[in-house]
């Protein structure tokens, strides 16, 4: 992995855990945002790692500062993390020749909608909240519909400020290389 990676790697992790401890609307988050980028941009499975290790890292904090427990359940593991791998690799086989605006704005909504069904039937599945039958599983999805708005905002927003960032970022060291006789890498 190159030092211009490593630092992408970087800059998203951090987002990525800066956004889920500051203080936010229930799931506004750059977490499948992260993963859009690393996937579009960076590519390296080793992105996916560190991305994963980050959200990890910002779980056990949340646990343990604000549930006073140390780790995480196994639930987590199946019910979110693993989506989160299939939304990297997804994002990473769907942009393998372009990463237009409007495909990322979709592919936002897309890992949003695929984030928000396997962790509410995961939430379903192992929760005492809801009965085991239909009803249940519909009460679940109603009763998270406020997240899911949330999710789909904070994905847009922070997939459109990285691109954004890196879009511009990449446009100044063109014009630096055309014009100011800077080396290109």
């Amino acid at each position: 992995m190159s030092s211009r990676d490593f630092l992408m790697v970087f800059v998203v992790t951090a987002t990525l855990v800066i956004s889920r401890l500051i203080p936010h609307a229930p799931n506004f988050t750059a977490s499948l945002a992260g993963l859009i980028f690393g996937a579009v941009i960076i590519r390296h499975s080793i992105g996916l790692v560190m991305i994963l290790l980050s959200y990890f890292l910002a779980d056990l904090l949340i646990n343990y500062f604000q549930y006073g427990t140390l780790g995480v359940g196994l639930g987590q593991v199946y019910w979110i993390y693993f989506p989160l791998a299939v939304i990297y690799f997804f994002n990473r086989m769907m942009t393998e020749n372009s990463h237009p605006p409007f495909k990322l704005f979709s592919l936002s909504l897309i890992s949003s909608l695929f984030f928000f069904i396997l962790t509410n039937i995961g939430v379903w599945g192992s929760s005492s909240m809801y009965t085991k039958d239909f009803h249940g599983l519909l009460q679940c999805f109603t009763l998270a519909l406020p997240f899911f708005v949330n999710e789909i905002s904070g994905t847009i927003f922070y997939t459109l400020l990285m691109f954004a960032v890196y879009w511009n970022y990449n446009k100044v060291e063109e014009f630096q290389y055309v014009f100011g006789g800077k080396t290109r890498h």
